[in-house]
């Protein structure tokens, strides 16, 4: 029985991905039907309603005998709780697929709950692939349990996978079909997961060059708000990608600045500063972070933790250059930020 609601769900997450695609314009439609013509061949992904845990689901970008990986899914185990995914840590970039460009018009888009921003940028976090596969081999090395792994392995320049399609795209019709994998492959991994359990976690793995360095978790709460509501953030719990864990005694404080928070589990482990948290609960706080940025969540954090509903909550992780570009150190790193997982997900999954 508890096999047949998976496949049912599976099915469901595909259904729901034709159907929103048949939600777009006019214009996304006709790009949308040239897609299918240039896009390339999806393997098992065409039959297939479930995935085999360690298995590396391959969705490719095609033009004559020119291909190339762009998005891949590595199955986790029927028993993990946990979703990785890096959207800006590919480096691939095909000749044939268009560059996304700043100058780029958008007009008028239409209604998206997940995001209304279009900031552009085709910088890729470097080496943030290269991290979520080490922490996916951390964890389940440590855990025994494999995580679901989604990672974009095109360009930035190409397809940012963590914003809007329109945005994301900028109507390309090799980068529209390879958004839209990247997000079916998050949501099989969720209804995977809601098939046996009542709750998970997705994290999003990125990188930036804030000083002084430091890791940030973002909530899609800004610093403003977390300074406003430091003493009452459970008047923020509505707007949180961590939404659906509060309640059963655990409050929307305790998971952002508490002693099992993301961030202040992550702090002791790592060496390196990590906002907000219980020794650092303040991301705008400039007497410490003195560029005074943050990043506060994107698209990915928006749509697929609990801010709008269901029961997978999530959060963005932007990690300092130290952690992630060292390919020697990488590893030791990764190590750490499983650890902090693992002592996560006991407490409260």
């Amino acid at each position: 029985m508890k096999r047949n609601l998976k496949m049912l769900a599976v099915a469901a997450v595909m259904g729901l991905t034709v159907f929103s695609c048949a939600k777009q314009n006019e214009a996304d439609l006709a790009n949308a039907q040239a897609e299918k013509l240039v896009s390339s061949t999806e393997g098992q992904m065409t039959t297939l309603t479930t995935y085999t845990p360690g298995v590396s689901y391959q969705y490719r970008v095609t033009n004559g005998t020119s291909t190339f990986l762009a998005i891949e899914y590595i199955a986790g185990d029927a028993d993990s709780r946990l979703i990785i995914a890096a959207p800006h840590g590919g480096g691939t970039r095909p000749a044939f697929m268009k560059d996304r460009t700043e100058t780029y018009t958008y007009g008028t888009l239409p209604y998206d709950q997940y995001s209304t921003d279009t900031s552009f940028s085709d910088l890729a976090d470097t080496k943030t692939k290269e991290l979520a596969i080490a922490i996916a081999d951390s964890v389940r090395i440590k855990t025994g349990k494999r995580p679901h792994l989604i990672i974009n392995h095109l360009h930035r320049s190409k397809l940012d996978a963590n914003r809007r399609r329109e945005v994301a795209t900028q109507g390309g019709i090799y980068a529209g079909p390879a958004w839209d994998k990247f997000h079916e492959y998050i949501d099989a991994a969720k209804a995977t997961i809601n098939a046996s359990y009542a709750s998970g976690l997705f994290i999003d793995i990125h990188g930036q060059v804030h000083t002084p360095e430091r890791t940030e978790v973002g909530y899609m709460l800004t610093k403003y708000q977390l300074a406003t509501y430091t003493n009452t953030l459970g008047n923020l719990t509505s707007q949180s990608s961590v939404r659906a864990m509060v309640g059963n005694g655990i409050t929307h404080t305790s998971l952002i600045k508490g002693t099992n928070a993301f961030g202040s589990l992550l702090n002791a482990q790592l060496g390196y500063m990590v906002t907000p948290s219980n020794t650092y609960p303040l991301p705008g706080d400039t007497a410490i972070f003195t560029d005074g940025k943050y990043f506060d969540g994107g698209y990915n954090t928006s749509r697929h933790g609990s801010k709008h509903g269901g029961t997978i909550s999530g959060f963005q992780l932007e990690f300092n250059s130290s952690v992630r570009t060292n390919d020697s150190t990488r590893p030791g790193f990764a190590g750490k930020i499983a650890n902090a997982l693992q002592s996560y997900m006991n407490v409260y999954f």
